[in-house]
């Protein structure tokens, strides 16, 4: 009867997961091909899901693969992974890779001097206030005591501060870096247990030199590279406890996922499932001892959790109430909103607000939204649902950037300039960048279709990489939805990836009659034999695959979220700008050629009106304006006292409606960029648009006489002609 149960309970593990697993794998993988999310952080960070060209993403993954086999036959490629087996050259190259990684990550993290700015800023400031006793952030309306959840980042920071100084986010980001190379490291640990070896290793060290977004997160004051590392080295020290039962593995183990769980909440996904891998290898196996690192684990996560909160409490004299009610977050989670489907939408704080800053209250109503938003869906508008949660899941899962590229390009002014090739990568965004990193993602989730098909009986081990991903999935379908929150679980499909293109070539060598590929660097089941046949097969099912799902109306609804191709495009359009030659000149409005801009002297040494003038008055001179590009924009700056134009009464990435009563004036040029402008050819000679962050327009104000900021609508009044002095 033993014997029956283990058996039982370790079949329903594996194939409940792998079902699961599958499903995700083939979804997220089609839908790369089909379409791909882009944010746009100017814009209230919104995302827009965007169709992708299908068979040209087809086309360039089989020329991929066929590159792969071409180079796992060349001469010197096979000569450099024999020289693997010598364990000092091994070590050699594994460091200069890792190296190479934190350097990379070093000239990003100082070349963009990313001021924190948003909930970066708060913990930052949490961080301040309880080294001076200031208690304001862990009242219950406060930023800690809306979101005790940053108990634990607060303390991190806390003990930064008593080192590096306070605010020092340059000090956070060299131990950012320091987690970036432990990502890779331990990633590199895991694929020992699903049968990889020391290519499988290098093979990963180089997938990180080329994954930009993880790099980019160095940056990121906050805890998700450090909570990754943490719960990747959880992971190895578990797999460790279960090959040989160490006590101090488990321990480890256990530190190390309470650790990242207190950093960053969102990692209690890879807690949980830590903890049903080791409950069923308990049940399978028969072992009761096995059980004690599930009991050791909860031990851990509940002392850093009391521990960090008893912390605060005492330094900052205040009791930490249970803040925010995790329901807010899941009903917040089946709403619309201005950025996408389920992403934030200010639902969590306005509600605890309202409701006096009491968890148990807003419980109650977040609770009724969520049963209100289930009846919506379910009951009234079921093809409604569908289309929701696609596109949600979509705007989270198909970021090819995972919001890295985001996280750059908002930042706050600095005291240094940023160098043109980060201005000219940041630029890209929407363009080459994206595409390369869309075509990446792509790569990894083909190897890991490739897994799922040559795989007969996955690594018992491996089964716990893809308990993870399921969870995380699931999980986010009802969470607030955010690309941040997926990417540990994208880092994840890497050692999975990589099985899967190790079997391509293991099969290509069987098939070619070349030989094994090298058992020494086996993956889960190179030793199988695969008829032609049978991998011919493989590819022309992908291809009947996306050809059923390009032509099938219902498939293609699953896959195929390019509700905002449309609206994606427009947005392309009003931001592509021209570029302008340096010079002086002098600006008219176009529908009133007989005016100029001109600057007033008001007396003020550093702000001054800006005018329309007659272009036959005398003092001309106040006219002549000097363009300087300046990277990708342009600073207008008056001749007569080197005042630029400047705008800074509204955010500078948003204009709206309401701040049409915002007029420009003329001030020191500093380079900020409140005076950074965008010029954009408006069809006849010599006119432009001159544009300022995301959605503002110089307009003319014809009643009045004067200039404002306006939303750009493509008006008559906000075109403008240039000319040469």
């Amino acid at each position: 009867m033993k014997e029956f149960w283990s058996k039982f309970v370790g079949n329903i593990y594996r194939y409940v997961v792998g079902v699961l697993f599958v499903l995700i794998t083939v979804w997220l993988f089609t839908l790369n091909i089909f379409c791909t999310s882009y944010i746009i952080p100017y814009n209230n960070g919104r995302v827009y899901n965007v169709k992708d060209s299908v068979w040209l993403n087809l086309g360039l993954l089989i020329l991929f693969c066929v590159l792969l086999l071409f180079l796992s036959k060349a001469r010197r490629i096979n000569t450099y992974i024999q020289k693997l087996q010598s364990q000092l050259f091994y070590k050699k190259l594994s460091r200069a890779l890792l190296t190479i990684i934190f350097i990379e990550g070093l000239i990003v993290v100082f070349a963009a001097r990313r001021i924190p700015s948003g909930d970066q800023y708060s913990i930052l400031k949490a961080a301040y206030q309880l080294r001076v006793h200031d208690n304001s952030a862990f009242v219950s309306s406060g930023y800690v005591g809306q979101y005790p959840n940053q108990l634990g980042i607060v303390t991190i920071l806390y003990i930064f501060a008593s080192v590096f100084g306070d605010m020092n986010y340059l000090a956070f980001s060299l131990v950012n870096l320091m987690a970036l190379v432990g990502c890779y490291k331990f990633l590199g640990d895991i694929l020992e247990y699903v049968g990889l070896g020391k290519l499988s290793r290098i093979l990963l060290y180089l997938f990180g030199i080329v994954f930009l977004p993880l790099i980019f997160y160095s940056t990121y004051v906050y805890g998700t590279l450090l909570g990754l590392a943490f719960s990747l080295a959880a992971i190895v020290y578990e797999l460790k406890f279960l090959k040989t039962n160490r006590v101090k593995d488990m321990i480890l183990s256990a530190l190390f996922i309470g650790f990242a769980v207190m950093i960053k909440s969102n990692y209690l996904i890879f807690m949980i499932g830590m903890v049903l891998h080791a409950i069923v290898r308990m049940i399978k196996r028969r072992k009761i001892l096995i059980g004690r690192i599930v009991l050791v684990i909860f031990a851990s996560v509940c002392l850093f959790q009391t521990g960090t909160r008893a912390f605060i409490e005492y330094k900052s004299g205040e009791k930490i109430d249970q803040g925010t009610s995790s329901w807010a977050w899941i009903a917040m989670g089946l709403q619309y909103g201005n950025r996408g489907n389920g992403w934030y939408n200010g639902y969590n704080s306005e509600t605890y607000r309202r409701c006096g800053y009491d968890t148990a209250s807003q419980e109650a109503v977040a609770k009724q939204e969520v049963i209100d938003r289930l009846e919506y869906f379910f009951v009234r508008y079921k093809k409604e649902a569908a289309a929701f949660f696609l596109n949600k899941c979509a705007s989270e899962w198909n970021n090819p950037s995972f919001e890295g590229l985001s996280i750059l390009m908002l930042t706050s002014d600095s005291d240094n300039d940023r160098p043109l090739w980060l201005i000219n990568l940041l630029e890209k965004e929407y363009n080459t960048i994206y595409w390369i990193l869309d075509f990446i993602s792509c790569i990894v989730l083909f190897g890991v279709v490739l897994y799922l098909f040559f795989t007969k009986n996955r690594q018992e081990d491996g089964i716990l990489f893809e308990m993870i991903i399921v969870g995380g999935f699931v999980f986010h379908i009802i969470w607030e939805a955010k690309c941040q929150y997926t990417l540990p679980y994208f880092m994840l499909f890497l050692p999975i990836s990589i099985s899967g293109y190790k079997e391509l070539i293991a099969q290509y060598r069987l098939i070619t009659l070349k030989g094994p590929y090298f058992e020494q660097e086996e993956g889960i089941c190179s030793k199988g034999y695969f008829s032609r046949q049978k991998k011919l097969l493989l590819f022309a099912g992908v291809f009947s695959w996306i050809l059923l799902c390009n032509q099938l109306q219902p498939l293609n609804k699953l896959v195929n979220r390019d509700s905002d191709t449309d609206a994606y495009r427009v947005w392309i359009k009003d931001h592509s700008y021209d570029d302008i030659d340096a010079g002086e000149y002098q600006i008219s409005p176009m529908i009133d050629y007989t005016k100029v801009l001109a600057i007033t002297d008001s007396g003020n040494e550093e702000k001054a009106p800006i005018d329309i003038i007659d272009a036959t008055e005398r003092d001309i001179a106040s006219a002549t304006i000097e363009l300087i590009p300046y990277h990708d924009s342009v600073h207008i700056c008056f001749t007569t006292n080197s005042f630029c134009i400047e705008f800074n009464n509204v955010p500078y990435y948003s204009v709206s409606a309401e701040s049409a009563e915002a007029i420009v004036f003329g001030s020191i040029c500093d380079q900020v960029v409140s005076q950074e402008w965008h010029f954009k050819k408006a069809g006849e000679e010599n006119a432009y648009y001159i544009l300022f962050g995301e959605n503002g327009a110089l307009t003319y104000d014809i009643e009045n006489n004067t200039v404002r900021i306006c939303e750009f609508s493509y008006a008559e009044n906000q075109r403008w002609i240039l000319q040469r002095r």
